[in-house]
């Protein structure tokens, strides 16, 4: 059985990153470190936010009187309460994987550490990886929900 990328490996070892390479590097762990700090703290807002989500949604349900759109979203405040929490929950890995390849290609331009620079585009690998997964369930939750939406409103409309 041949790999695909056999013909790179005996090619790789005549790849020498420059002078030029190591200084993107780190300019490219720098930002990527101030991106994922900035996804972590808001991460956390999106988490008070979701903690407080089904209470704010009851409230209004209760305030609306006989509203039926309201009565119909407060019964699916713990609900989505629930699809936020998903939804932190794969940005955190998402941020997570940004922050170890920032850290790792830190390391490996600082301190010239081969396993290091190894490690840090593993960790960029699973970050497109996640990216991509989160795309095609996007794609996905969205189609299903315009669907869902259709067959809603067909059925008030038939009323």
């Amino acid at each position: 059985m041949e790999y695909l990328d056999q013909d790179f490996q005996s090619s790789a070892s005549q790849l020498q990153p420059t002078r030029e390479i190591r200084e993107n590097w780190r300019i490219t762990a720098r930002w990527g470190n101030f991106l994922a700090i900035i996804g972590f703290v808001f991460i956390g807002f999106g988490l008070l936010a979701a903690f407080s989500l089904s209470t704010v949604i009851n409230m209004m349900s209760a305030m609306g009187g006989s509203n039926p759109a309201l009565e119909l979203l407060g019964s699916m405040g713990g609900w989505l309460a629930v699809v936020v929490l998903i939804g932190l929950a794969v940005q955190f890995m998402i941020v997570l994987f940004q922050y170890r390849f920032a850290k790792n290609l830190k390391i490996a331009v600082m301190q010239t550490d081969q396993t290091a620079l190894e490690e840090a585009w593993l960790q960029f690998r699973n970050l497109f990886r996640w990216y991509g997964i989160m795309i095609i369930a996007s794609i996905i939750i969205g189609l299903l929900a315009n669907i869902a939406m259709y067959a809603f409103l067909a059925s008030s409309i038939s009323q």
